[in-house]
């Protein structure tokens, strides 16, 4: 089932069917939306984005439909968290030769209401974040994405053919796996859609900041990079040097700060004059 659906069956569905979503970063809001849409930010911590999600006040009963205008880096993101609280989601291709059939406004939509006494069950399996990974005590594989060199969508402006995915993917080094996984990056997300789209695999995508300091660091640290300078480090899909099999108890201690102590300085010189704290 693709996760994709076009401005003409939108129209001939109705759009009163569904529940359409813009969404953004957090401090990036759209200059324009669909008539009628929501606006779903899109946090880039895990603990804030995963509250946030349990207590949207969304109807069960009609499908999430989503865009944005960042080359679906947020809707990808958001589309696995309303996956993984149970709704049925689709996400809007944007073709621009038929935007103007759609009655799109200027500014930026009203925020999705939240209740504070509604908590939704999220499931971890599909969607997790570093911390939940490495308390599990288990290993997993990790495959890293952080760029795509190809386009998801032709010249139409329409998502490439399941075929055309698959080569892509092999071409870039990136796998498709046959066991549990567990994809992080900054293009994790959309490549876990791509391949449910062409495959209907289903892998779990770790959701933290790609731009998290110590996450990039211990990447770096575990994927044995730690001579390469530059940005070079976290491109890392060609040759398999993006799987990584971690030990996640290694893993979870480099980001546990150390405590600082109090130090007690005592003075056991005859002197008493002048006070040490």
């Amino acid at each position: 089932m693709s996760v994709f659906i076009t401005v003409e069956e939108l129209l001939q569905k109705g759009l009163d069917n569904y529940n359409l979503i813009c969404c953004c970063g957090e401090s990036n809001d759209p200059s324009e939306h669909i008539f009628g849409s929501s606006l779903f930010k899109v946090h880039t911590k895990a603990k804030q984005f995963f509250q946030c999600l349990r207590s949207l006040d969304l109807p069960k009963e009609k499908t999430i439909v989503c865009y944005d205008y960042s080359e679906c880096i947020d809707t990808s993101k958001a589309y696995w968290g309303f996956i993984s609280i149970g709704f049925n989601v689709k996400i809007l291709i944007l073709r621009p030769q038929l935007m103007p059939i759609l009655q799109v406004v200027s500014g930026s939509p009203p925020i999705i209401k939240q209740k504070r006494n509604l908590l939704r069950n999220i499931n971890y399996d599909i969607v997790t974040s570093k911390c939940r990974v490495v308390k599990g005590k288990k290993q997993y594989a990790m495959i890293k994405v952080n760029f795509l060199n190809f386009s998801m969508f032709d010249e139409n402006g329409d998502v490439i053919s399941s075929e055309k995915i698959i080569e892509y993917l092999a071409l870039s080094g990136i796998p498709i796996p046959k066991t549990k996984a567990i994809f992080h990056g900054k293009k994790a997300c959309i490549i876990a859609l791509l391949l449910k789209h062409a495959l209907g695999c289903e892998v779990t995508v770790m959701i933290d900041d790609y731009y998290d300091a110590i996450f990039r660091s211990v990447c770096k640290k575990y994927s044995g990079l730690e001579g390469i300078e530059g940005e070079q480090e976290f491109n890392t899909n060609y040759q398999d040097e993006g799987i990584q099999t971690l030990n996640e108890g290694i893993f979870f201690s480099s980001f546990v700060q150390p405590v600082p102590r109090k130090i007690m300085i005592k003075s056991d010189t005859e002197c008493r004059r002048c006070l040490v704290f």
